[in-house]
């Protein structure tokens, strides 16, 4: 009973019922189709790069390749979803 309690509150229930988890998920997967623009499933350094060219800071290739790597789970150029909640949230929860 200790763990259902250290879990409930891990689980704040925010309105609708939803967990903060699942808010936050919707809010990344909201993110992630920007930057995945056709839909297709996954961001490469194309996709990377097609956002720095509109953002007021652009950052170098090398950076954008080095961010890609770091949250490319299988290392096959492609960050899916899941890669993409993984990176963002890795310090938070």
């Amino acid at each position: 009973q200790e763990r259902q309690v250290g879990l409930a509150s891990e689980l704040y229930v925010c309105d609708g019922g939803q967990t903060q988890r699942q808010l936050k998920k919707k809010e990344e997967a909201t993110i992630f189709r920007k930057y995945d623009r056709t839909g297709k499933g996954y961001i490469n350094l194309d996709d990377l790069k097609d956002v720095n060219r509109h953002v007021k800071e652009q950052l170098d290739d090398d950076t954008l390749q080095m961010m890609l790597k770091q949250a490319d789970s299988n290392n096959d150029g492609k960050v899916t979803f899941e890669d993409f909640y993984t990176a963002m949230t890795r310090h938070v929860y």
